[in-house]
């Protein structure tokens, strides 16, 4: 005698919390696949090293903004986080671009050139190309990035992701500031924050 299944029906926003929460899931499996051109073999595995911390990063920035918002208000109070407010005011920007790259780490390639020493006046250390309003799919990587503490190589392949969503150099606290979504994805990854964020489904 078969057993009668019960189902139920669920609104949208349960159906989004599964679909991020898996995507999430398939991401934090493993390393990411990267392709790295004219790297030697320690440059080459120390991207897909910094790449898989980096990735962590993003994935825990969108875990936190689309099922843990009411404890990120708590931590960066709005009206007075000056990084926060900007995607307080442009949530959908952000968390479109986050699921994008988490998709990238996930289940996509990151690419990679070593470009040898870039000696600029700015300190380059990675840099992504845009012609005609179009970013170029590649992360290109100075010599300079291999001599840096592993922090600062991952918060720079965390800037370079956002670059690749296309977020500029705006001087202005908006989304087209790429030190906004630097601010809101580090702080997001550090240790500390995301366990006290993340705690009450613990």
């Amino acid at each position: 005698m078969s057993k009668q299944v019960k189902w139920r029906k669920i609104g949208w926003a349960e159906v989004t919390t599964f679909l991020v929460l898996a995507v999430c899931t398939v991401a934090a499996m493993g390393d990411p696949a990267i392709q790295a051109s004219s790297c030697d073999g320690g440059q080459e595995a120390t991207l897909r090293t910094t790449s898989s911390a980096s990735c962590l990063c993003v994935n825990r920035a969108l875990d936190a903004l689309s099922n843990h918002l009411d404890a990120v208000k708590k931590e960066f109070k709005p009206g007075i986080s000056i990084n926060f407010n900007v995607f307080y005011q442009n949530p959908d920007f952000y968390l479109t671009r986050l699921r994008s790259r988490v998709t990238t780490c996930g289940g996509g390639q990151l690419k990679f050139e070593c470009v040898g020493l870039c000696h600029t006046e700015q300190g380059t250390l990675a840099y992504v190309k845009v012609i005609f309003g179009h970013v170029l799919p590649t992360v290109n990587v100075c010599d300079e990035f291999f001599q840096l503490g592993d922090s600062t190589k991952q918060d720079t392949l965390t800037h370079e992701m956002g670059r690749l969503e296309n977020i500029g150099g705006s001087p202005n606290f908006d989304t087209d500031n790429i030190y906004v979504w630097d601010a809101i994805v580090q702080h997001l990854c550090d240790d500390a924050t995301y366990k006290r964020i993340t705690a009450e489904l613990r």
